[in-house]
């Protein structure tokens, strides 16, 4: 004998009429089903971020890769006269 609450009240599953048991029944899928799409939600969020973050580090690296050369060239004269400075 399985019982379904029903508005707070215990009722005996196999007393009900089919429809009515029926109607439960679906309505625990529907929440079942709630739940699971609420997680799967949730996996998409965090796959989306994680590839909005590397499509923003590939981006940076392709940018810089593909800088023209004197800006390459002006950059390592920066870098190499800090360095420089920083070693005496």
């Amino acid at each position: 004998m399985a019982k379904i609450t029903i508005d707070g009240k215990e009722y005996d599953s196999e007393q009900l009429p089919g429809d009515v048991v029926n109607a439960v029944v679906a309505k625990n899928e529907i929440v079942q089903n709630r739940i699971r799409h609420i997680i799967e939600i949730e996996k998409i969020d965090v796959l989306s971020n994680y590839y909005d973050q590397k499509v923003k580090d590939l981006m940076a690296k392709f940018e810089e890769e593909n800088k023209p050369k004197e800006e390459k060239k002006k950059k390592n004269l920066k870098n190499n006269g800090s360095e420089s400075e920083s070693k005496d």
